[in-house]
Parts: C-alpha cells; sequence; structure tokens
C-alpha cells in the first residue's frame, strides 16, 4: 500500500476524513508535516516512517512537557506501528519569522525561551517517560554522544581538506584533547536537553506563551547545551548584547556560580559549533532537491562520497544553487559550501527507498575560517 493510501486510511480512521492535506516545511529526517483542515478545525500530521523514525519519544517527551506546563503540541491521535502522529497545530510563528519582520523583540522572546529552559531545571531529570503502554528510556548525553559530535571533523572534514583519512595516532591525540575538555561537563545529569532549541523550533503564541517542536532527540544532560542552541544558533545571528545578557540571566535564575557556568558553556559552544552563518540549507518539499541560499554569494559547492570522491563539484557565484540528490550515490556526503573567506560543513546521508531518494542531514553545521 502507498505512503499516501495509508494517509487516507489514518484520517479516515481518526474521524478527518475529506481534510484538506497541505504540505509544511519538513525538517532534515525522513519525517515530513502536512498542515490538515476539516470544517475549520486545523491540525498537523506528522509522517514518519516507521522503518526510519520511531515517533514514541516524541510523545513520550511532548507529554512530559505539557506536563510541566509547557506549549508542547498535544497529541491528537496517533498510530506508532505505522508512524503518523496528529498533533496540535501552534501555528506559523517561528522566532525565526516574527524577527524578521521586527527585530526589536529579540530580547523579550528570548528571555521567555530562557523562562522555560528555567522551569525544566526546577525539575530533577526522569530517566523514563511513558508514551501510553510503554516507557522511553532517555539516553544520557555522556562523552560518547559528545565525542560523536566531534569526529565529525577528524572523520569528514579532515578527509575532505586533505584527501585522505586522519592517521589513527592522530585521530586519538584529537579525541583524548577533547575528553580533557569535555570531562567538566559529560558527566552532567542536571536536566532534560531538548537539544534542537532554536529560533526554527519555538514559536510565538498569542496566549504569550512559547511553542516548542522538534524535541524527540531529547537526552539528560547539562543545563547550558539547550542555552547554546538557542544563542549559537546556525539558523540566525543572536546579537551579542542579547546573548550576554541571557547568559547572566539563566546563571541567576539557576543560582549558578557565573563563572563556571560559563566555562561549561563555552565548552559546550565549542563543541557543537553550529555557526552556519549567512547559509541556509533545506529540502524541497519532494526531497529530492537539496536548497542553498544566502544573502551572501556562494563561491563553490562540492560533495565528497564515503571513497572520498567529489559528486558534487563546482563554482556557483550565486545566492542560491539547487543540489540535486537523485544524481547523489546512497551512502554519506561531505557537503563543503565555500562563502567569502568561510567553508560551512555538514553531512547528508542518501537512502535509496525503492523509487524515492530519503536525505537526512547532521544537526550539526560547523563553520571554519579559511
Amino acid at each position: 500500500m502507498q505512503r499516501s493510501e495509508k494517509i487516507r486510511l489514518f484520517l479516515k480512521d481518526i474521524g478527518w476524513k475529506g481534510a484538506e492535506v497541505t504540505p509544511l516545511a519538513g525538517d532534515a529526517s525522513f519525517r515530513r508535516y502536512d498542515r490538515v483542515v476539516l470544517n475549520g478545525q486545523k491540525a498537523v500530521l506528522m509522517d514518519a516512517p516507521p522503518e526510519f523514525e520511531d515517533t514514541r519519544p516524541f510523545v513520550a517527551v511532548a507529554s512530559y512537557l505539557r506536563d510541566l506546563g509547557l506549549a508542547a503540541p498535544k497529541i491528537l491521535a496517533r498510530d506508532f506501528e505505522e508512524g503518523f502522529l496528529l498533533l496540535e497545530d501552534l501555528g506559523d510563528n517561528l522566532f525565526k519569522t516574527v524577527l524578521e519582520k521586527d527585530p526589536l523583540q529579540e530580547l523579550t522572546l528570548y528571555k521567555k525561551a530562557v523562562d522555560e529552559l528555567v522551569l525544566i531545571n526546577r525539575f530533577d531529570p526522569p530517566s523514563e517517560l511513558p508514551y501510553g503502554e510503554g516507557k522511553y528510556t532517555l539516553p544520557h548525553y555522556d562523552m560518547d554522544l559528545l565525542l560523536n559530535e566531534i569526529f565529525l571533523f577528524s572523520d569528514w572534514y579532515y578527509p575532505a581538506l586533505t584527501g585522505k583519512r586522519m592517521p589513527f595516532k592522530k585521530r586519538q591525540e584529537y579525541a583524548e584533547l577533547w575528553k580533557n575538555v569535555l570531562a567538566k561537563v559529560s558527566t552532567a545529569k542536571e536536566c532534560l536537553v531538548l537539544r534542537d532549541y532554536h529560533a526554527e523550533n519555538l514559536l510565538s503564541l498569542e496566549n504569550g506563551k512559547i511553542g516548542m517542536l522538534d524535541f524527540q532527540d531529547a537526552v539528560i544532560g547539562h543545563a547550558a547545551y539547550d542555552l547554546v542552541s538557542l544563542l549559537q544558533d546556525a539558523r540566525r545571528d543572536v546579537d551579542s548584547d542579547t546573548e550576554e545578557k541571557m547568559v547572566d540571566y539563566m546563571a541567576d535564575k539557576l543560582g549558578r556560580d557565573k563563572q563556571i557556568f560559563k566555562e561549561h558553556y563555552a565548552i559546550l559552544e565549542k563543541n557543537v559549533n553550529v555557526r552556519a552563518k549567512e547559509l541556509s540549507h533545506e529540502l524541497n518539499k519532494t526531497k529530492d532537491t537539496l536548497l542553498l541560499k544566502s544573502d551572501k554569494k556562494i563561491d563553490y559547492v562540492y560533495a565528497i562520497n564515503s571513497t572520498y570522491h567529489r559528486e558534487v563539484d563546482t563554482y556557483v557565484f550565486e545566492n542560491s544553487f539547487k543540489v540535486p540528490l537523485n544524481k547523489l550515490s546512497v551512502g554519506k556526503h561531505l557537503f563543503v559550501v565555500g562563502q567569502n573567506h568561510m567553508k560551512i560543513i555538514f553531512v547528508v546521508r542518501i537512502v535509496e527507498e525503492l523509487s524515492k531518494i530519503a536525505l537526512v542531514t547532521d544537526k550539526k553545521v560547523t563553520t571554519i575560517e579559511n
């Protein structure tokens, strides 16, 4: 049975037969989102193919956040086996969209967002969360998980620059240097960490609350991690004054030693390193084309596969570029985008599913100066 037919049957079974279905912007995963409208009622359909995605963590974390009084979307209906969720529609007022229209709201909105993190920190982090008939065990943001992020540099960027793998001994030395630094934050089990807490996953709601999206990868970790995601956003530049005020504000609210809190914030910022300035990358609705867009000209784009061959290699000198994903081989590809004096790096994985091409990008995008 085609996926579209399964969606139709799901909507019929939950009382939304005949609903108008309109695609929404997806994320860099196998999940797709549609707005469904029936008799003036609105909701959002999450379509997460179960062979690639598990909707249980989303349901578990959403329920927990709502129990705390936070504005995660209400789960209206679910089918774990087929990978469908019908969610409360929180609207379109993403922080990024609101601030593009009115940048002066930045400090007000970000203070509200930090207040939500403070609220989460007031509760001991749960080890398990119920999702109905079962329980979801939350991972710990430990040394292994933190090292996975820094290995993006050694395992992908280094070969892209040199054309060869980083020698084993050098990779070990690189890991040991990071272990010494990360030791100060890797054992923290302070709070629930949402991981993707940024301007394109937060909404300004009419009731004054902050809507939350994309938290299914939540873990238990350090209180500063989500603050780094919020203030060192890959998708928009946060004013440095706002960043400084919010770091101080959260340290005060949590009763932390500011010097130590700022040190840990800096360690996590260096580890995450999600500053992809001036460039946005997203999928088209059919997920067969990667769209690169920027306010400044893109100089060149190249992509290296797992055998270190370039499958994309072109000069651009335009503000946008389309990468046809159906031209890429199955597997991982390191994309390097040259822009001004910066190289922006991210990893794309192409998965062949029958005649369709699906794509996953690593959530951490690295920017390195030439």
